[in-house]
């Protein structure tokens, strides 16, 4: 699509790569409203059937210019605020004003190339764009303006030519106010006597247009009230004639009828109890499960805590045992010690000492009935002993 000219009143929007946006988003994404008042009004929209943009507005959320220039940027067309844009009357004249308003889309102004600029509030209507190609004979250029403009522009349908230009709504001029200027003579330039009569013969065209698609209009609401009396009488008469020739069969339809809604009735009613017998076990099922889960949860608490206390008392054994190990190697130690003390100990000692020491043990705990007299003693014994049972005396010098 070739761009507009640079114009006062023109801001292009290029267009949308990729799968086209929603129009709500479009005005969250150029901040012509808040959030929450977007979504709000995309609920609102569902259940009323209006388009996010006209409840916006209908609100006060938005404005009917805001409105356009969200729709432009949507279809990547050009906005035009017809306030501030010079209106060409004779792009506007081409159109008659019943056109105008049944499309609600004037044409405002011709391209560099021939084409015609046309202002129109829904870009969508691509079949008004269709007819109104057709009505002018020219390659029609859309663009977006403000609804409400639009309809002040119809409004001053026909429009007169002005010789300083400007927008037509600094100083709108009624329909009934208008006076058309005296008849000029005829240009010299042959195209333009041409192109004057095209426009004539188009404008006649368009009138004869308008006039056909009323009467056809006229005749196909004429023919539809016909036809729905025909249809009616028809109905009638069927049904008079089912009553009087299958009275019988429709009374037997009519007991099969309320059979099969009784059976309907009773069907629902059983499925009705089964999804209640269900769901109450669904529901004795979920409250069994979350106490199972309760009581599992707690054992694992418990045996959680009886784990910690188990753990404590291995740490504590543990550390009784390596005392334990610490004592007996002590212990061990201690006793190579004396065991090494007491061989040195009997090392140092005299046999013959020790075996000595042996026998007089022996002698003191178990002495035998009937010693033999000895000539002299041994080297243990006392100096205050008596002679023995055998009557001997001891030597006075026992030690010798």
């Amino acid at each position: 699509m070739m761009t507009l000219e640079p114009r006062r009143g023109v801001t292009a929007y290029q267009p949308r790569e990729g799968a086209p946006v929603f129009l709500s988003d479009i005005i969250i994404e150029l901040g012509l409203a808040e959030t929450a008042h977007v979504e709000a009004a995309v609920e609102t929209a569902r259940s009323s059937g209006e388009t996010v943009g006209h409840v916006l507005v209908r609100e006060g959320r938005l404005s009917e210019d805001q409105l356009a220039r969200a729709l432009a940027a949507r279809y990547g067309l050009n906005h035009i605020d017809l306030n501030e844009f010079e209106v060409d009357p004779a792009a506007a004249n081409l159109l008659p004003p019943a056109s105008a308003k049944r499309y609600h889309a004037v044409p405002v102004g011709f391209e560099a190339d021939g084409g015609l600029l046309v202002a129109m509030a829904d870009p969508s209507d691509s079949l008004a764009l269709n007819d109104i190609s057709f009505m002018t004979r020219l390659e029609v250029r859309a663009a977006v303006a403000a609804e409400n403009l639009i309809a002040q522009l119809v409004a001053q349908l026909p429009i007169a030519p002005s010789d300083g230009g400007g927008s037509p709504f600094s100083a709108p001029l009624p329909v009934h106010q208008y006076t058309p200027p005296e008849p000029e003579p005829p240009p010299v330039d042959p195209r333009e006597e041409e192109l004057a009569a095209l426009r004539a013969e188009l404008e006649a065209v368009n009138a004869a247009l308008d006039g056909e698609r009323s009467k056809h209009a006229e005749s196909v609401a004429g023919l539809r009230g016909e036809l729905d009396g025909l249809r009616a009488e028809l109905a009638s008469a069927q049904e008079q004639a089912a009553r009087a020739s299958e009275s019988g069969i429709a009374v037997a339809q009519l007991d099969e009828a309320e059979r099969r809604v009784s059976e309907a009735h009773a069907t629902v009613e059983r499925m009705r109890h089964e999804f209640e017998l269900e769901r109450e076990q669904h529901a004795a099922t979920e409250r069994d499960l979350r106490a199972r889960l309760a009581s599992e949860t707690e054992r694992h608490e418990a045996l959680q805590e009886a784990q910690a206390i188990l753990q404590k008392r291995v740490d504590a054994l543990r550390a009784q045992n390596a005392a334990l190990l610490d004592a007996y190697a002590t212990a061990k130690r201690w006793s190579e010690e004396f065991a090494r003390g007491a061989r040195e100990l009997a090392d140092t000692l005299e046999q013959p000492v020790l075996d000595d020491a042996v026998r007089a043990q022996q002698a003191q705990t178990d002495p035998p009935p009937e010693a033999p007299p000895r000539e002299g003693g041994t080297r243990f014994s006392r100096e205050d002993e008596g002679p023995s049972s055998g009557g001997g005396a001891a030597p006075e010098d026992w030690l010798g």
